[in-house]
């Protein structure tokens, strides 16, 4: 007799604490709610919670005793309030192996 134990697919949770703004300092204690065997940060931290000071993007994989691993949804943290209509960024093309950004004309020439 076969027996099979099926475990429910691994969807970390992030909490935050703190603020962390793009002009200003500051810190965010990041933690991922619950018991892993292992942790990976996309900054390359390996512990339950990280302490962060920069803007950014952050998301945690974690792996449990099974093996199975998942990812946190991404983060955004520090974002600026300096200026109220950021300009659209596209990218025209590829020139030489290098990318070429244009932006595009921004409602207030003086910002």
């Amino acid at each position: 007799r076969l027996q099979l134990t099926i475990i429910p697919a691994i969807v970390p949770e992030v909490t935050v604490t703190g603020t962390v703004n793009a002009c200003e300092s500051g810190t965010a204690t990041l933690a991922v709610n619950g018991t892993y065997a292992s942790y990976l940060w996309s900054t390359g931290a390996t512990m339950p919670s990280i302490e962060v000071t920069t803007a950014g993007y952050y998301w945690a994989t974690v792996t449990d005793v099974h093996g199975c691993s998942g990812t946190s949804e991404m983060l955004h943290l520090g974002e600026s309030e300096l200026i109220e209509n950021v300009p659209a960024i596209r990218l025209v093309g590829v020139e030489n192996g290098h990318n070429l950004v244009v932006w595009d004309a921004m409602s207030d020439p003086d910002v």
